[in-house]
């Protein structure tokens, strides 16, 4: 299921009942962040911190690129591939060659259905390398965080994902290194969604078909579309056919009232999805409480909403969910990105704290 909107449900606390002529706690407050606005955050936290450093050319296996143990030695090597030219890049203790003209990346060793045709696995072949391993699909995710801290490993196959997943697709589309942690972090935790599924490697690599259907349809802003399975992918934003393309459109701003979310394209959509999904419960394992009043007001100056100035020392307990579409009459959005004066800042200064948390380290997020 697509996601397409963070609900933040401020709640003021219970307290005793107030004596007669007293203000009483205002009503729960709800703030609707459309995933666009989300993807304009998550932008705005990978930028300022990507490094303009490269690293070396690694023209040879003898002289491959190296130092991938930190987000900015693996920043480093993205910064340092062409699209033009054969590179190595020793990964986990392995060589993996990067394909002249294109950005697939293969593991030396791994042989794979069709790599002569394309210079490395597609994600369907990955997944078949995957699978041969024989590991769960947590195990392997563990596997693969090992090989992004630089340490080395002897399983076929994990150092062939870990460059797909954070050399080949930030180097199309820098968002990819953020969003591609979060999707680890549901593998690694066994994150569930839907009716009673569970995030897989499978799922998240390739796409087969629709539930036996060839085609499905799906609504973006360009209109309706019947999509191919190699036309969606897997929940991977950047596996499908023109993915790239799609990853380098405009983000759509923030609808009007009462407007459903739509994106461009599936890219879009599928990053949106996976960002909202993980801030809903990065944020509930660590759920910030708002107090209004006095010298203790935080965020903006008048505090939450139109209410609480009227209404010191309130307590306000903070919910989010994820909503599909949105829209509807009165549904309104907030937008963050732009730093819009009715968006909480408290709120947005915590979303941008958790999203820089993941975007600086690659050590596993309890979800």
């Amino acid at each position: 299921m697509s996601l397409t909107v963070l609900r933040i449900t401020a709640t003021p606390r219970a307290a005793a009942a107030p004596a007669p002529g007293q203000a009483v706690a205002p009503a729960p407050e709800i703030y609707n962040v459309a995933g666009s606005t989300l993807l304009a955050l998550v932008a705005d936290v990978v930028a300022p911190a990507w490094t303009s450093e490269t690293a070396g050319n690694g023209n040879s296996e003898e002289s491959p690129i190296t130092g991938l143990d930190s987000p900015k030695g693996w920043q480093r090597a993205i910064n340092a591939l062409q699209a033009s030219r054969e590179q190595w890049i020793r990964v986990a203790g392995k060589l993996v060659r990067k394909a002249p003209g294109k950005y697939y990346m293969n593991e030396v060793g791994v042989e794979g259905r069709g790599i002569e045709e394309t210079g490395g696995p597609t994600y369907n072949q990955l997944r078949g390398v995957r699978r041969a391993t024989g590991l769960s699909d947590g195990a392997f995710a563990t596997a693969v965080r090992h090989a992004l801290e630089g340490h080395g490993s002897d399983q076929v196959g994990v150092a062939g994902m870990a460059a797909a997943l954070f050399l080949a697709e930030p180097r199309r589309n820098r968002r990819s290194f953020l969003i591609n942690l979060m999707l680890l972090d549901f593998l690694e935790n066994q994150v569930t969604y839907g009716a009673g599924k569970t995030f897989s490697w499978d799922s998240v690599l390739w796409r087969d078909d629709f539930g036996g259907a060839d085609q499905k349809q799906y609504t973006f802003s360009t209109g309706v579309s019947n999509l191919e399975a190699h036309q969606r992918g897997g929940k991977l934003p950047m596996s499908h056919t023109f993915a790239a393309r799609d990853g380098e459109a405009a983000l759509p701003a923030p609808p009007s009232t009462g407007l459903p979310v739509l994106y461009t394209n599936a890219e879009q959509e599928k990053e949106a999805t996976i960002v909202i999904r993980w801030l809903m419960l990065a944020l509930r394992r660590a759920v910030p409480q708002h107090v209004v009043g006095g010298a203790r007001a935080l965020g903006t100056g008048a505090g939450w909403g139109p209410n609480a100035a009227k209404a010191p020392d309130v307590t306000y307990d903070l919910a989010y969910d994820g909503l599909q579409q949105g829209g509807g009459p009165g549904f309104q959005y907030w937008d963050a990105a732009t730093g819009n004066a009715s968006f909480p800042a408290l709120v947005k200064s915590k979303i941008g704290e958790v999203l820089r948390s993941r975007n600086t380290g690659f050590a596993k997020r309890q979800l």
